[in-house]
């Protein structure tokens, strides 16, 4: 049984760190969204906490040093997404010393912030799109992988899953919604129709959960809203 003391990044193995960056990334980006500074969503001993704790659910996640009822209500949801994704991706990582005692973590130092030029949004160019590999259906995970390999734009960034997630909820195809306490993304009625699927799955941990899957003209429709026409 963990407590809320907070844990320093040096306690994380390489894996570890690798999901930290991730979070990081994640707060950056939200920050960003709610023009803010990212210490106001969570601290860097937070996120540190969360790659120790790996929370598999709401009660879990607010067992971790720094996330109360209304930071999980705010912004919970979707760091735990991104914990869930990472375990499931790298089931047999190795997180932190502090869950394995005889454990020989490769130590990290934060590293230093580099000055580059400021890069511009996402986009694909005309010709990216024919390069797109369609499938029968994609996690939106391997959608944003996808894109980030075809795009020959100059000094963009590369695009996430949630700004992917953001066009498809606007576009009515997905929502969020609250089932058993926690927050889940489920199709809509036209996101149905339109052939988005839920998989089922099951943790490491022997807890159920879904992930969404896009058939071909889902992908198309993400492929031409980030086509640049200008």
């Amino acid at each position: 049984q963990y407590t809320k003391k907070a844990k320093t990044v040096d306690c994380l193995t390489a894996a570890g760190y690798r999901l930290f960056e991730i979070l990081r990334a994640l707060r950056l980006e939200i920050a960003r969204e709610e023009a803010m500074p990212p210490y106001i969503i969570f601290g860097d001993k937070t996120l540190v906490d969360m790659c120790v704790k790996a929370p598999k659910d709401q009660w879990e996640m607010l067992n971790v040093s720094g996330v109360g009822n209304a930071k999980y209500a705010k912004y919970g949801s979707r760091f735990l997404d991104e914990i869930i994704k990472y375990q499931n991706e790298h089931p047999n990582a190795v997180l932190s010393i502090t869950d394995f005692d005889d454990a020989q973590p490769e130590k990290y130092e934060m590293p230093e912030k580099k000055q580059s030029k400021r890069k511009g949004e996402f986009y694909l160019n005309a010709a990216d799109a024919d390069e797109f590999s369609y499938r029968d259906f994609y996690y939106i995970t391997e959608i944003k992988n996808e894109l980030n390999r075809i795009t020959s734009a100059d000094n963009v960034k590369k695009i996430v899953g949630t700004r992917i997630w953001e066009f498809l909820v606007s576009e009515g195809l997905v929502e969020e919604i609250e089932i058993d306490g926690r927050m889940t993304k489920v199709q809509t009625a036209k996101g149905l129709a339109a052939g988005v699927a839920a998989v089922e799955k099951i943790s490491k941990y022997g807890n159920p959960y879904q992930l969404l899957v896009y058939p071909p003209n889902v992908q198309r429709l993400i492929v031409e809203h980030y086509v640049r026409t200008d």
